[in-house]
């Protein structure tokens, strides 16, 4: 291995313009990327490496000479040089180190000291410095270190062992670049070959909702719930919709979707002041309707009007689904949206709006009317009654046309039916929402201290 490496160094020069003609073709681009890439992740890697096992056989060194180990400097140098082994170096300098304190001391307390000195600096040093030092740098899985330490080890022995996270890596990068050996980073590098809202379909598939709401607390630690439906929810369900109209999917597996995508949006969309224990005993009612299941889940805890009927002027937000089953889900999850931005949105149906008034509502109550629309030109005639029925019924109402994620968006058709505006995800929408409804908490401060 020596001798290779030595003929390596020499010929670096003309190695690399071979590897770019074989693997870059006419790309020369690419492949010279490629090649620097991997260089700089070496490099990071090589340097955090030698600077933590540096760092770990001086602290081993001055550990042992303090407990009395005799040579306390000569094993923190062994310490230092093995930690380049993975997971078998610092077992094998421990383990010199115990024997010696053993054959030192009449009892057994310098061994113990010696072992509990290696294990609490390697499971600090592993657990808290490496991963905050050294980062994603690498781009390697744990489990890849692992299996190219066994691989390595078998070819080349203890030499192997050394290299074995360098050569790997190498590959990674290879298959990050070269289309032809793209399967090397899905089997070995640290990224996810399946995105969130694959995941998210996948998980569904199995009735798994349980990781994926899992997997969604990192993703709405920093972002809102209206940015997880839009990234993650809706390419997830446009999945579904693609599978379902394709014929691949099963009554079975049907239903285990629609369950999961059910507990998932009960879960992730409730709102913060609601009863977990209650939300888990709420039956999932048996119908394929999800949009009016997940209704019906909230109604069990808000009522049957979804909240107060005696609220101040133009405090509500209605939300309407043009006449389909995916609407009917659209427009749930938009009013779970807006309510975890503290709006107080309710949802509505074509016969809602038919019904007469709830006793005690009154229409200057409601001050925005968002309409769910996935294809204009298919709902139009639709949109349109809604339209001039809600011009009817609540004539000082902002009537705003939502357009779900992979919908068709027609501003003048839009404007030709009636429609104040439009927007086109649930983080428009939401942010529509709360700027009209701050807009007008400051015109109502502003008025009330002109009043005084």
């Amino acid at each position: 291995v020596l001798i290779v490496l030595i003929f390596v160094l020499l010929e670096h020069e003309s190695l690399r313009d071979r590897f770019i003609h074989l693997t870059g073709g006419t790309d020369i681009r690419t492949a010279t990327y490629a090649f620097n890439d991997a260089g700089q992740r070496l490099s990071r890697f090589f340097i955090s490496q030698f600077a933590v096992n540096l760092a770990v056989g001086a602290i081993i060194g001055l550990g042992l000479a303090g407990i009395g180990v005799p040579h306390g400097v000569f094993f923190g140098i062994v310490t230092a040089v093995l930690r380049f082994v993975p997971y078998v170096g610092v077992a094998a300098a421990a383990i010199g180190a115990a024997v010696l304190g053993a054959a030192v001391d009449i009892g057994w307390s310098t061994m113990f000291l010696t072992i509990g000195l290696f294990a609490v600096v390697e499971v600090v040093v592993a657990q808290v410095v490496e991963p905050q030092l050294y980062g994603h740098s690498t781009g390697l899985s744990p489990l890849s270190v692992v299996l190219s330490a066994i691989f390595w080890g078998w070819i080349w022995g203890p030499m192997g062992l050394l290299v074995s996270t360098p050569l790997t890596l190498c590959l990674v990068v290879a298959g990050r670049h070269v289309k032809s050996l793209a399967f090397l980073d899905v089997l070995l590098g640290e990224t996810s070959p399946l995105s969130l809202s694959e995941k998210f379909y996948q998980r569904a598939l199995s009735d798994d909702a349980g990781e994926i709401i899992a997997a969604a607390r990192p993703f709405l630690k920093t972002r809102s719930f209206a940015k997880y439906c839009d990234q993650i929810l809706m390419p997830a369900l446009q999945l579904g919709a693609v599978d379902l109209a394709a014929g691949s999917i099963n009554a079975q597996q049907q239903q285990k979707l629609h369950h999961a995508i059910v507990q998932v949006i009960e879960s992730l969309g409730a709102q913060a002041d609601a009863s977990n224990s209650r939300r888990r005993r709420a039956p999932v009612l048996d119908d394929p309707n999800i949009g009016l299941q997940l209704r019906r889940l909230r109604e069990l805890q808000a009522g049957p009007w979804q909240g107060p009927l005696s609220v101040p002027p133009g405090s509500i937000t209605l939300c309407l689904g043009a006449s389909s089953l995916r609407n009917d889900l659209l427009t749930e999850i938009l009013t779970r949206v807006l309510r975890k931005q503290r709006v107080d949105a309710r949802s509505f149906s074509m016969d809602d709006l038919d019904a007469p008034a709830p006793p005690g509502a009154v229409p200057e109550s409601v001050a925005i009317v968002f309409i769910v629309i996935s294809l204009l030109e298919a709902e139009k005639e639709v949109c349109a009654q809604f339209v001039a029925k809600l011009r009817r019924r609540f004539p000082q109402a902002t009537v705003v046309g939502m357009f779900s994620l992979h919908g068709e968006q027609d501003e003048k058709a839009s404007a030709d039916i009636g429609m104040d505006l439009t927007v086109s995800s649930f983080e428009q929408a939401a942010q529509y929402a709360s700027a009209r409804y701050a807009s007008a908490a400051d015109q109502d401060s502003a008025a009330g201290k002109r009043a005084a």
